[in-house]
């Protein structure tokens, strides 16, 4: 367990971190997680999962996902099909709703995601029906959301992908907030009892929101249902952990070369220094030319705290990996 010192855990793990590399610190405003690292030659400022290794430029290229898709696009790395549907007025939302659908059934399977919001708000993925698609449409409508990205559904395994310049630094496979059944408790009982374990861990809850109602009613399940011994039960399409996925390390070893030649490109091409790319891979050990393999998202400000609670070992590895490519420690 590390120590604490702010609100927020991904500042912590950098200044754990620092404590590990012999680093000097401060904290700069501790309500809000705002610390400064540094020795005789350098300064990094981290506030929560922003560090101010990269140029507000390359972060709101980032934060658009339909700019950042067809960027990639013209470097010829690997995205998903998709189209943007907005609202025409600055000062209101005159979305046309009937507009995305009409586009968005007739290229099931889909996700549908707002163009600039982080930690899978909004995301609905394989969405393959017209109720899918008018819950998911309600949704965003819910949110206000002015911009929404159709993206065609690539099957896989999620990965995200930690890199510093064109160097993978780290890579986890990211698993949707789930349960286990044990023949007895409902899907909500299961989800509270597992809560207080995360919790208790130091790690975020799983949420129950309209997303879990999205995905369970794909299943015929409700909250009330009661999965059988050892039945797993999938509460989310989206792997977030902020809302309740969890994580497993990949040994970069077990990447293909040219997958790992790729996400450095993918980084250079966003203009980042620290990125979290977002990786769907059928199987992310063979050439990304000859298996189905999609950069999803690229992320400008990566939680830290996805590769430290991976495998549940709370590890600082990969903060410490950055901070000794900024500071040049051997």
């Amino acid at each position: 367990m590390i120590k604490r010192y702010t609100k927020d855990i991904n500042t912590d793990i950098f200044l754990n971190a620092a404590d590990a590399l012999n680093l000097k610190y401060e904290i700069i405003e501790k309500d809000r997680a705002y610390a400064k690292i540094y020795d005789m030659a350098n300064e990094l400022r981290v506030l929560e999962s922003a560090l101010s290794l990269n140029s507000i430029v390359s972060y709101r290229l980032a934060r658009n996902k339909y700019k950042a898709s067809k960027l990639l696009a013209q470097y010829e790395i690997p995205v998903p099909e998709s189209e943007l549907f907005r609202s025409e007025s600055r000062f209101s939302n005159d979305l046309d709703k009937n507009k995305v659908f009409e586009y968005a059934k007739s290229k099931f399977p889909i996700v549908l995601k707002p163009v600039d919001r982080s930690l899978g708000l909004g995301v609905y993925t394989n969405i393959t029906s017209d109720e899918q698609l008018s819950f998911a449409l309600d949704e965003l409508v819910k949110l206000n959301v002015k911009s929404i990205m159709v993206e065609k559904f690539v099957n896989g395994t999620d990965y995200r992908v930690l890199t510093y310049k064109d160097k993978v630094i780290d890579v986890v496979k990211r698993i949707p907030a789930n349960v286990t059944g044990n023949g007895t408790a409902t899907i909500q009982e299961l989800i509270s009892e597992k809560n207080k374990v995360r919790e208790s861990d130091e790690m975020p809850i799983i949420s129950i929101d309209s997303k879990v109602e999205f995905t369970l009613k794909k299943k015929e399940l409700t909250l009330s249902s009661i999965p059988q011994n050892g039945e797993n039960i999938i509460l989310k399409d989206t792997c977030n952990m902020a809302s309740g996925g969890e994580t497993q390390k990949i040994e970069v070893e077990s990447i293909h070369p040219e997958n790992l030649i790729m996400f450095g490109k993918v980084a250079d091409a966003a203009g980042l220094t620290v990125a979290g790319i977002d990786v769907i891979a059928e199987d992310i050990s063979k050439h990304y030319k000859e298996s189905s393999l999609a950069i999803n998202e690229i992320n400008a400000s990566p939680f830290i705290d996805v590769h430290y609670f991976a495998n549940n070992k709370k590890d600082i590895f990969a903060a410490v990996e950055i901070l000794k490519l900024f500071f040049k420690i051997k």
